[in-house]
């Protein structure tokens, strides 16, 4: 496993199935801020949650991006929606097919403003894979480091994408994005 600094993206807890599971009642009670999922489904594999939410239009949420989720997992939810009356609208339709689908509200969200909503940034986080690559560059850095690639997965109507690659130092930590060089 990469040690990236997007410790956001990486999960570690027990196996969970395909179901969504309401909160028990001994756990902490969600914050009554945030926004408002319809829960689908939570996994402690990334994988399995980015197939899950493909086959149920569905995307995947860290879930240590929100004070009030369970931490390390990945849940497969719609939304965010800002009023628990949104959520239920929504819910009415996906129980059609996922009938142990429910509303949860978020809590505050484990996102600095500055970079933006964090409904959307928890979407973008929750369906890119990172994955250490190959990177022969002559304008690489010069002490060790590795070439970390973002990748969007593929859908039935594209292959996957590419959306980006930084280099992490190995000694310090530091993300610096990969630029095209004159060789």
């Amino acid at each position: 496993m990469l040690r990236v600094c997007l410790c956001l993206l990486v999960a570690v807890g027990t196996a969970n199935g395909a179901r969504a599971q309401a909160p028990d009642s001994t756990a902490t009670p969600p914050s009554q801020q945030g926004p408002y999922f319809v829960m689908t489904g939570s996994f402690a594999n990334k994988a399995a949650a980015q197939a899950y939410a493909q086959r149920h239009d569905g995307w995947v949420l860290p879930t240590n991006l929100y004070s009030a989720l369970t931490p390390g997992l990945f849940a497969v939810v719609h939304g965010p929606f800002g009023e628990r009356a949104d959520a239920e609208v929504a819910l009415t339709t996906i129980q059609r097919t996922q009938p142990e689908a429910y509303v949860r509200r978020g809590g505050y969200p484990y996102l600095l403003p500055e970079l933006g909503p964090p409904g959307l940034l928890a979407a973008f986080l929750g369906s890119v894979q990172v994955r250490e690559v190959d990177h022969a560059s002559p304008c690489a850095p010069a002490e060790a480091h590795l070439a970390v690639a973002y990748i969007a997965p593929a859908t039935p109507d594209r292959p996957e994408v590419e959306i980006g690659r930084v280099w992490l130092i190995e000694r310090t930590g530091e993300v610096i994005p990969v630029r095209p060089c004159s060789d």
